[in-house]
């Protein structure tokens, strides 16, 4: 690959990480995404985006926790119930077609209204506590849990849009929430791959020095100085992206 194709390649890296991270996301199906434009396709790049979505979800994550924004309550009923569901999504087998439709259908709403409509963050959220709050959150979190195991994401595209529209919540709070999802949902999948052997460092390793220096900055940015609505229209129109990615093949 010539010295300019790589310099584009590295900087679609730091600028999906930059983007990703700055509303609490890892970039898995960005760097997929770019990947495959650049015709690079092999049997280590899926453990690859993990350990990038990994990095950069762990960044966001850091930088909103430490810019105060992470509540445990609106996290753990989520993520207690979506690993056992995710290992389950996973072992459905479901037709491509099927796949891309759903999974297209629920980028394609979430993001249009996000990116058009984005909402003043509310004064008080919904459900924070109690038995309702309890059993709706799990059942919520079993549904995001089964998809993301079927789609092979870590769910947070699915996350901040329940937690902003169905709970209430303020967008930096789903933000913190959803990058703490996505990280620990990258490394149960990470694992998987180690186990079996299916991971390449020398591929991985300059990508990864590339994404900790865009997650950081855009994580850090995202959870200090960018208003509620802007990080909102970033995550729509990185949703709407992903849905005509799939809707094109």
């Amino acid at each position: 690959m010539s010295l300019l194709l790589n310099f584009l390649l590295y900087s679609a890296f730091f600028i999906v990480a930059f983007l990703y991270g700055s509303v609490g996301l890892g970039g898995a199906t960005g760097y997929l995404a770019v990947l495959a434009l650049f015709g690079i396709t092999a049997a280590y790049i899926a453990p690859a985006a993990l350990t990038l979505n990994l990095s950069v979800a762990g960044l966001s994550f850091w930088h909103f926790f430490k810019a105060g924004h992470f509540q445990a309550r609106y996290f753990v009923p989520f993520v207690a119930i979506s690993i056992p569901a995710a290992f389950l999504g996973g072992l459905l087998p479901v037709g491509e077609n099927l796949f891309r439709f759903v999974l297209a259908a629920v980028l394609g709403s979430a993001g249009l209204r996000m990116l058009l409509f984005p909402t003043a963050d509310p004064e008080n959220p919904r459900f924070s506590s109690g038995p309702l709050y309890w059993s709706f959150s799990l059942a919520i979190g079993l549904v995001i849990g089964f998809l993301s195991g079927i789609t092979g994401t870590g769910g947070g595209f699915i996350l901040i849009p329940v937690l902003i529209f169905i709970f209430k919540l303020p967008t930096h709070t789903a933000s913190a929430s959803a990058a703490g999802f996505v990280f620990i949902n990258s490394v149960g999948g990470l694992s998987g791959h180690l186990v079996r052997g299916n991971f390449n460092l020398t591929f991985t390793l300059p990508f990864l020095l590339v994404t900790i220096a865009g997650g950081f900055f855009g994580s850090r940015y995202g959870s200090r100085r960018w208003s509620p609505q802007l990080v909102q229209r970033t995550i729509g129109a990185i949703e709407v992206l992903g849905c005509i990615r799939l809707i094109l093949g």
